[in-house]
Formats: structure tokens, C-alpha cells, sequence
């Protein structure tokens, strides 16, 4: 498949608009919906490789597949994982004693589930904001792929008809679309429905419904002549590439009208976009056929797991400045050139550690073995140790700003006395215990 320069240019328009959202909420309100986007050309790329080797049953290509891509997404997430240790273990411990959940559960794939688990608002968390808190899309991510390579590994266990897999496919993403919305209730924070497996696999499901679906739209198309066939295609890309931005710009995280129905729409467009970007002799396509695109389509990955940490480390120092929208601008350029070195380093492999940059454990023993004296061979070790020190010196503490939060809300309650603060809730049931039994002993425990 040739390389489409309309999907890289939707990529960089959608990793810039999350980091905006994060900066300036109130002009860029929606800008977390193109995680959205993401979601639906991952699921539209990995469609047709596990549609063409689980139908021809090649089990081995299929495992390589599997490892390559995990290879792709976990040896940059271990690198940040470890930069980010690195540098809390230095200069904030405090914060590194808080964070040891959120680090073994990214690296595991399952941040998502651990922020449900921990009842961690992605919209609220602001006063205890975690570097890695955005890793749960990555989690997101790998759990799609691997629901899906399990859904169409059944569907060609015998061969069915595309039109099936298509009915199939729609099915799964109107059954989580459905799901998100009775599952969302509008008096409370929208948290359980946006980290949730089930109900973001909508986007992920739609872009393979979109790998399903494109025979049957390519036939429909070819009924017209080349030149309205091309318009027609320039025309819809460009008018789902519009929806999607201006749908960032108006709506909001907490409203709950984008959880009814902005979320659904925004899939839809995404879904569509990607359908008609194929066609690519457009001006749509031609728009974005140049290197600065083609780069944040290649780093979209890299400024995605360095946008939040460099946000959160940039945020200590609001008070610094007089005027927050330089401190914004500030941390918006570096971002770009953080996850711009990161993306030469690690991404495009100009740094090799044998151990730490692949995970074909065979290459490296072979590297170690032909090159003994080479001092990167030392790095694995150094690195493995920091590591280790790393996570020992970690924890799941309460952070201190959640504490103090708590504290004051207690403070301000009314009939504060016979309220318990919920630090010491464990002490005052042990507490009562105690009473009741010197009652019934008659002692005075």
C-alpha cells in the first residue's frame, strides 16, 4: 500500500490539536477527540496485515507481526518510562513515591484499566497530575489489536463471505457505541466511559470496518467517470477533515452532548476520511505532500508520549510567570523539539543498546558476541539498574496535593466534628471497636 499523504496530514492536524487542548482548553476544547482519529487508522492498517495472514493461516508471520508492533510501541514507552524515572528520582522523589502503579501498568498495557481501577478522573486530575496518565490510550491501543486479531482469527476460521464481515464489524462498533452511551451517565465525570476497553473499541472497530467496506465503495465509485470520481473523493476529505476540526473547536470534555453524540460523529468522520483519503490524486493529497507532514506522520508517536510529561513538568512553574500564555508557548515548542530528538534516538534507532532498542534478543547476544569492547554494551546494565532503583524508590502513595485537598474539603464541611477525615477513618473504626468491647469486657482498653 502506497503512502497516503492526506493521513499524514490528518495525524499531524490531530497530535497538535490533543496538545492544544491541553494548553489552551478553552479555545481548543475538543481537541482530545482526535484520539478518535488515531484509533480509527490504527484499526484500518492493521486490518489488512491480519486479514491477509489469518487467512492464509500463517501463524508465524502472523506472531512476527504481533511482536513487530509491540516492539514499535513498548521500546519507546520503556525509554520515556525510564528518562521519567530518571529525573524524578533526582528532582522530585516525593513525586517518583507516587507512581509506581501508573508506571508498571503502562508498561504492561493496561494504564487504562489501572485509572478505572483507581477511580483517577482524566478530566479532573489537574492538581495531581501523573507524567503518564495519557499512556492509557497506548493501552487502549494493544488491547484493540488484540481483540481483534482473536475477532478475525474466528472469522477465517472458515471462509465467509466480505459482505458477512462487514455486517460483522458493523455490529461490534454499534454494540460499543451503544455501550458508551448506557454506560455514560450525564451527573457525574464522563471518566468510566473514556478509559474503558469496551467502549472506545468503537474506533479501533471502525477503521477495520472501513478495510472491510472499501471493495464495495471503490465499485460503487467506479460507475462514475475519473474526474467527478476524484472531485467527489477531494470534496468529502476535505469536508470530514473540516467536521473534525471544527467539532474540536466547539465542543467541550464535560458536556453531555459529546458523550451522547459528538464521540459517535467524530468516529464517523474519522471512518469516512480515511475511506475517501485513498483516492489519491486529490489536492487534499497533494496539500500534504511534503516533508514537514510526512515527519509528524512518521514522530506522531513520539509527540504523543512526550506531549503530557513536558505539559506536567512545564506546569510547576505557572507561578513563574505573569503571563500563562507564554509559559504555553513555551512548553508547545518544547514538546516538539523534546519529541523531535526522541524521535532521532529511539524511533529512528541513531542510538543502539543491545537489549534496549529491539526485542529480537537473538541480534543482540550476536552484537555482544562480535563486539565485546564496545561501551554501549555497558549501557544495558546502567540503564537496568536505574531502573530497578527507579521503581524501588517508587510507590503508591497519596500524593501530598490530594492529602491537602481532602484536608481542606473536610475542613469546609459542615458539622466538621462529627465527621471523620478520611486519613484516619481506619484509626476511628479501630477506635469505636475498642469501645465496644471495654463496654461488653468492662475494661478500659
Amino acid at each position: 500500500m502506497s503512502r497516503i499523504h492526506a493521513i499524514d496530514g490528518v495525524k499531524m492536524i490531530a497530535i497538535i490539536s490533543i496538545i492544544l487542548y491541553h494548553l489552551w482548553p478553552h479555545i481548543f476544547s475538543g481537541g482530545f477527540l482526535f484520539v478518535n482519529t488515531f484509533l480509527v487508522i490504527s484499526g484500518y492498517f492493521a486490518a489488512s496485515k491480519l486479514e491477509q495472514l489469518t487467512f492464509e493461516h500463517d501463524f508465524r508471520k502472523l506472531g512476527q507481526y504481533l511482536i513487530k508492533t509491540l516492539d514499535r510501541l513498548w521500546i519507546p514507552l520503556f525509554w520515556i518510562t525510564l528518562i521519567i524515572m530518571g529525573f524524578l528520582l533526582y528532582f522530585n522523589p516525593s513525586l517518583l513515591g507516587t507512581l509506581r502503579g501508573d508506571i508498571i501498568s503502562s508498561l504492561i498495557f493496561t494504564s487504562n484499566i489501572f485509572q478505572l481501577a483507581s477511580e483517577r478522573s482524566y478530566f479532573a486530575d489537574m492538581a495531581v497530575q501523573s507524567p503518564f496518565t495519557h499512556l492509557w490510550y497506548i493501552a487502549i491501543h494493544v488491547e484493540s489489536l488484540i481483540a481483534s486479531v482473536i475477532i478475525i482469527l474466528v472469522t477465517n476460521y472458515k471462509p465467509i463471505r466480505r459482505e458477512f464481515k462487514v455486517l460483522i464489524w458493523m455490529i461490534i462498533v454499534l454494540g460499543s457505541h451503544l455501550t458508551y452511551i448506557m454506560m455514560y451517565d450525564p451527573n457525574s465525570d464522563p471518566t468510566n466511559v473514556y478509559y474503558g476497553f469496551i467502549t472506545r473499541f468503537s474506533s479501533f472497530a471502525g477503521g477495520i470496518l472501513v478495510y472491510y467496506f472499501e471493495p464495495f465503495f471503490d465499485r460503487f465509485m467506479n460507475e462514475f467517470d475519473y474526474a467527478l470520481k476524484q472531485t467527489s473523493m477531494m470534496v468529502l476529505t476535505m469536508l470530514m477533515l473540516l467536521v473534525m476540526v471544527g467539532l474540536s473547536l466547539v465542543i467541550t470534555d464535560m458536556d453531555p452532548t459529546t458523550y451522547q453524540v459528538w464521540l459517535s460523529y467524530f468516529n464517523i468522520a474519522s471512518m469516512i476520511f480515511v475511506l475517501a483519503s485513498r483516492y489519491q490524486d486529490t489536492l487534499v493529497e497533494r496539500l500534504f505532500d511534503n516533508k514537514i507532514v510526512s515527519y509528524f506522520g512518521n514522530a506522531t508517536y513520539s509527540h504523543y508520549l512526550w506531549y503530557y510529561p513536558v505539559i506536567v513538568f512545564g506546569s510547576r512553574y505557572i507561578r513563574a510567570f505573569d503571563n500563562v500564555n507564554v509559559l504555553h508557548l513555551i512548553t508547545f515548542v518544547a514538546v516538539l523539539c523534546v519529541s523531535y530528538v526522541f524521535y532521532l534516538i529511539i524511533e529512528k534507532k541513531l542510538l543502539y543498546i543491545p537489549f534496549l532498542t529491539q526485542l529480537d534478543f537473538k541480534k543482540d547476544f550476536n552484537w555482544v558476541k562480535s563486539h565485546p569492547l564496545r561501551i554501549n554494551n555497558l549501557l544495558f546494565p546502567m540503564f537496568l539498574a536505574l531502573f530497578v532503583v527507579g521503581i524501588k524508590a517508587s510507590g503508591n502513595n497519596k500524593p501530598l496535593a490530594l492529602v491537602q485537598l481532602e484536608y481542606n474539603f473536610y475542613q469546609n464541611q459542615p458539622n466538621v466534628g462529627n465527621l471523620v477525615y478520611p486519613e484516619m477513618e481506619y484509626m476511628s473504626v479501630v477506635q469505636g471497636d475498642l469501645i465496644e468491647l471495654d463496654e461488653a469486657l468492662e475494661t478500659v482498653l
